[in-house]
């Protein structure tokens, strides 16, 4: 969401390669053209006045919510890409794709900084906390995998046993909610803990129907 004093502005994806601009009481404020395959994620880069949109051909647009162009497009992933987050404090866009990679994007020059490998299926989800300066991805793979938003390594692993469809994150709390193939939720507790020199993620699961 973008809020002024005015409306609130919702951007919904569609299934045509394009991204509409509505208002909360659903009148269309505009549609974004320019994607030629269907818009599978979107974010707000919220200290650009910007919204990324990705596609299932892989491509990364970022427009204008001034002028409503796109000002830039990055061939990003081979496939789909299924989630995008920004992190406002260093200006970095990242990105998950069915090709099982996470890319680090820089929004000064947009020039790829890091491609983070270990998944082994597609990338479904990706939360950000500020507060520890930290970002979680989840696959199909059934993984979890916790990262450095500092230096971009990985911190933490935990395999859950089904494929991971969506992840949620309580920030309050440390909570995170996992979504799976099997039509399961699972209400998880996120602890991080220095075991030596390696940061462990465990994961209590208290599985929810």
């Amino acid at each position: 969401f973008l809020n002024d004093t005015a409306t609130t502005e919702i951007y919904t994806e569609q299934i045509v390669g394009s991204v509409r601009c509505v208002q909360e009481t659903g009148s269309l404020i505009t549609q974004l053209l320019g994607h030629s395959e269907a818009v599978i994620s979107l974010c707000e880069v919220k200290k650009k006045n910007l919204i990324a949109s990705g596609s299932d051909k892989g491509v990364i647009k970022l427009w204008n919510m001034q002028t409503m162009i796109c000002q830039k497009t990055i061939e990003a992933h081979q496939g789909t890409i299924r989630c995008l987050i920004y992190t406002e404090e260093n200006d970095r866009l990242i990105s998950g794709g069915a090709d099982k990679i996470l890319k680090v994007w820089n929004l000064g020059d947009y020039t790829l900084i890091s491609s983070l490998a270990g998944h082994e299926e597609s990338v479904t989800g990706l939360i950000y906390s500020r507060r520890e300066k930290k970002f979680i991805s989840s696959s199909r793979d059934g993984a979890i995998r916790l990262w450095s938003a500092v230096n971009y390594e990985q911190q933490g692993f935990f395999k859950t046993g089904n494929g991971i469809t969506s992840i949620a994150y309580i920030h309050s709390t440390k909570n995170l909610i996992v979504g799976d193939d099997t039509g399961s939720v699972s209400y998880t507790h996120l602890r991080a803990h220095e075991t030596g020199r390696n940061l462990v993620c465990r994961l209590l699961l208290e599985k929810k129907k």
